[in-house]
């Protein structure tokens, strides 16, 4: 759960609100509890624009008034392909009494391109986030919030392994996401959006010394 004390959204102030994350739970779908991610994505797609509304309607009920749209299956994709425009988003939204104040999206998906794949990842991690501050100003949410990348090695078979990187390594590491993050600001802002970041565990905006180096090298 997230606290959205500060920003005013649409008409009025959003005092509590939630990522959708918080409904990934098989069971309380009634699937099976030890069903995968992939699982849970698979039963979603089958009806995607239940899914979204059975959420939005524990969301009203639990007497919070902003929704920040997760990863996938509640990602905000996802949203827009279930109900078909942004309008309809905000209608199903508005029905119980809600807003959108934000979408989340990890930093694999909209940073680590740009770092990875040099002029082109970078083109479209720029064009992610200019088509989702469009969507956001649509619906009415002010926030994108960013996920972070891993302060672990990586190249094994799944993925980081239990090694911390390197300190030179994690620094530079470091400063070439606050780059890329900053670029990514000045795009969100033009889209009348504000960007924030994710402090996920293990990741390089974690620790203390982690949020106060970010916050010396980003605008």
């Amino acid at each position: 759960m997230v606290r959205k004390g500060e920003a005013r959204v649409a008409d009025r102030q959003i005092e509590w609100g939630t990522n959708l994350i918080t409904f990934f739970n098989p069971a309380a779908w009634g699937l099976q509890p030890e069903l995968s991610r992939a699982g849970l994505t698979q039963a979603f797609a089958e009806a995607p624009r239940d899914y979204f509304c059975r959420m939005f309607d524990v969301v009203a009920k639990a007497g919070l008034s902003g929704v920040e749209f997760g990863p996938e299956p509640a990602d905000w994709r996802t949203a827009l392909d279930a109900f078909g425009s942004a309008r309809e988003i905000v209608s199903a939204l508005r029905q119980r009494g809600l807003q959108a104040c934000s979408a989340y999206v990890p930093g694999r998906e909209i940073v680590q391109p740009a770092l990875e794949e040099g002029r082109e990842g970078r083109r479209r991690c720029e064009r992610y986030m200019s088509v989702l501050s469009d969507f956001l100003s649509e619906v009415g949410g002010g926030v994108v919030v960013v996920g972070n990348l891993s302060r672990l090695t990586s190249g094994a078979a799944n993925g980081a392994t239990n090694r911390p990187l390197p300190p030179r390594d994690h620094a530079d590491l470091q400063e070439r996401y606050c780059s890329e993050v900053n670029g990514l600001g000045r795009i969100a802002g033009e889209g009348q959006v504000s960007l924030a970041l994710h402090t996920d565990a293990y990741s390089l905006c974690s620790r203390p010394d982690d949020v106060a180096a970010v916050m010396r090298l980003t605008d």
